[in-house]
């Protein structure tokens, strides 16, 4: 991973990513035409605060260290259960309660179990 740089909401982001028109005129200059794309609110905003140069370099050992958070989160297995439907519908409320979708609930409940 390169190096990268933290956005003011805690975002990570390549050091050398481009604006988006920046990378159309770069493709338009050459003579190949690049289909627009159409950011998020939030993605505009990380787009304006790079702009702005608003991004604050991060150590090679802090790049590191995410890189690593992120290969270590990566699902990789598949696990079938079963279990108590009232059990089933207690963790999907709660799921729906934070606003994350009740299989992702899950897997951190037992990441957070497995890891203690």
């Amino acid at each position: 991973m390169g190096r990268t740089l933290r956005d003011k909401w805690g975002y990570d982001v390549l050091k050398d990513a481009v604006s988006q028109p920046q990378v159309h005129c770069f493709v338009e200059e050459r003579g190949v035409a690049m289909k627009k794309i159409r950011l998020s609110t939030k993605e505009r905003a990380i787009e304006n605060a790079l702009l702005k140069g608003e991004y604050r370099p991060v150590s090679e050992a802090r790049c590191k260290a995410i890189a690593q958070a992120v290969a270590r989160r990566k699902k990789d297995a598949v696990l079938h259960i079963r279990m108590n439907r009232q059990d089933l519908e207690g963790l999907k409320k709660k799921a729906r309660h934070i606003g994350v979708p009740y299989q992702s609930f899950i897997s951190e409940v037992l990441h957070n179990f497995a890891a203690y």
